[in-house]
Protein backbone atom coordinates (compact mmCIF):
# COMPACT_ATOMS: atom_id res chain seq x y z
CA UNK A 1 0.00 0.00 0.00
CA UNK A 2 1.07 3.74 -0.57
CA UNK A 3 1.03 4.59 3.10
CA UNK A 4 3.07 1.80 4.44
CA UNK A 5 5.89 2.66 1.42
CA UNK A 6 5.72 6.34 2.34
CA UNK A 7 6.65 5.14 6.06
CA UNK A 8 9.22 2.62 5.56
CA UNK A 9 11.07 5.21 2.89
CA UNK A 10 11.00 7.41 6.14
CA UNK A 11 12.40 4.82 8.40
CA UNK A 12 14.60 4.50 6.01
CA UNK A 13 15.85 7.27 5.46
CA UNK A 14 16.36 7.61 9.56
CA UNK A 15 17.55 4.69 9.94
CA UNK A 16 20.76 5.65 7.69
CA UNK A 17 20.97 9.21 8.66
CA UNK A 18 21.76 7.84 12.60
CA UNK A 19 23.86 4.99 11.01
CA UNK A 20 26.27 7.45 9.29
CA UNK A 21 26.09 10.77 11.97
CA UNK A 22 24.35 9.26 15.61
CA UNK A 23 25.82 6.11 16.02
CA UNK A 24 29.23 7.18 16.13
CA UNK A 25 28.83 9.80 18.78
CA UNK A 26 27.12 7.42 21.04
CA UNK A 27 29.85 4.94 20.99
CA UNK A 28 31.73 6.18 23.83
CA UNK A 29 28.67 5.59 25.86
CA UNK A 30 28.69 2.64 27.81
CA UNK A 31 25.59 1.00 28.26
CA UNK A 32 23.68 0.21 31.67
CA UNK A 33 22.18 -2.25 33.43
CA UNK A 34 19.29 -0.11 34.22
CA UNK A 35 18.64 0.63 30.09
CA UNK A 36 17.51 -2.53 29.66
CA UNK A 37 14.41 -1.87 32.09
CA UNK A 38 13.20 0.89 30.81
CA UNK A 39 10.84 1.35 28.48
CA UNK A 40 12.30 2.98 25.18
CA UNK A 41 10.69 6.30 24.22
CA UNK A 42 9.46 6.75 20.42
CA UNK A 43 8.83 9.75 18.36
CA UNK A 44 5.22 10.90 18.61
CA UNK A 45 4.95 14.12 16.75
CA UNK A 46 7.87 15.10 13.71
CA UNK A 47 8.27 18.14 11.98
CA UNK A 48 10.97 18.88 9.66
CA UNK A 49 11.72 22.56 8.32
CA UNK A 50 15.19 23.73 6.02
CA UNK A 51 17.17 24.35 9.31
CA UNK A 52 15.74 21.46 11.31
CA UNK A 53 14.22 18.38 12.33
CA UNK A 54 11.72 18.76 15.22
CA UNK A 55 11.16 15.35 17.17
CA UNK A 56 8.69 15.33 20.63
CA UNK A 57 8.41 11.80 22.19
CA UNK A 58 6.52 10.15 23.99
CA UNK A 59 8.15 10.47 27.16
CA UNK A 60 8.16 14.16 26.93
CA UNK A 61 11.49 14.65 25.46
CA UNK A 62 12.49 17.24 22.34
CA UNK A 63 14.78 16.32 20.13
CA UNK A 64 16.08 18.44 17.85
CA UNK A 65 18.56 17.78 14.79
CA UNK A 66 20.15 21.18 13.03
CA UNK A 67 21.00 20.41 9.52
CA UNK A 68 23.53 22.93 8.79
CA UNK A 69 25.93 22.06 10.89
CA UNK A 70 24.28 18.66 12.52
CA UNK A 71 24.22 19.54 16.13
CA UNK A 72 21.18 18.66 18.07
CA UNK A 73 19.49 19.60 21.62
CA UNK A 74 17.72 17.64 23.03
CA UNK A 75 15.41 18.56 26.11
CA UNK A 76 14.21 16.34 29.04
CA UNK A 77 11.73 17.56 30.84
CA UNK A 78 11.75 14.65 33.17
CA UNK A 79 15.28 14.99 33.72
CA UNK A 80 15.66 18.76 34.13
CA UNK A 81 17.88 18.71 31.68
CA UNK A 82 19.03 19.37 28.15
CA UNK A 83 21.52 17.84 26.40
CA UNK A 84 23.75 19.55 23.58
CA UNK A 85 25.71 16.93 20.71
CA UNK A 86 28.14 19.42 18.97
CA UNK A 87 29.39 19.09 15.48
CA UNK A 88 32.29 17.44 16.63
CA UNK A 89 29.53 15.02 17.95
CA UNK A 90 30.93 16.34 22.03
CA UNK A 91 27.97 15.15 24.44
CA UNK A 92 27.31 17.88 26.86
CA UNK A 93 24.40 17.71 29.41
CA UNK A 94 23.39 20.38 31.60
CA UNK A 95 20.40 20.83 34.22
CA UNK A 96 18.13 23.27 33.78
CA UNK A 97 18.83 24.90 36.88
CA UNK A 98 22.33 25.76 35.83
CA UNK A 99 21.58 26.69 32.43
CA UNK A 100 21.75 29.90 32.23
CA UNK A 101 25.64 30.45 33.08
CA UNK A 102 26.73 28.34 30.97
CA UNK A 103 24.73 30.06 27.59
CA UNK A 104 26.13 32.93 27.98
CA UNK A 105 29.77 31.61 27.90
CA UNK A 106 31.05 32.38 24.29
CA UNK A 107 31.57 28.50 23.61
CA UNK A 108 28.34 28.02 23.87
CA UNK A 109 26.97 30.67 21.67
CA UNK A 110 25.64 27.99 19.19
CA UNK A 111 23.42 26.14 21.85
CA UNK A 112 22.39 29.58 23.09
CA UNK A 113 20.89 30.29 19.59
CA UNK A 114 19.67 26.52 19.04
CA UNK A 115 17.66 26.81 22.46
CA UNK A 116 16.11 30.01 21.47
CA UNK A 117 15.18 28.23 18.18
CA UNK A 118 14.10 25.13 20.30
CA UNK A 119 11.85 27.46 22.55
CA UNK A 120 9.73 28.90 19.32
CA UNK A 121 9.63 25.45 17.95
CA UNK A 122 7.45 23.79 21.14
CA UNK A 123 4.24 25.05 20.74
CA UNK A 124 3.91 24.11 17.89
CA UNK A 125 4.78 20.43 17.97
CA UNK A 126 2.51 20.70 20.96
CA UNK A 127 -0.53 21.64 18.64
CA UNK A 128 0.30 18.75 16.30
CA UNK A 129 -1.77 15.91 16.25
CA UNK A 130 -0.05 12.74 16.19
CA UNK A 131 1.04 10.42 13.75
Amino acid sequence: PLGIDKKMKLLSYFRRYMSDHLIKAGASNARQECDRLTRVPYMNVWKRSTNAVTMLLTNGTVQVNFSADHTKVIVCPLMSAVTYIDDKKNFRTFRLSTLESYISLPQFARLADNLEYVYKKIPELMSTPCR
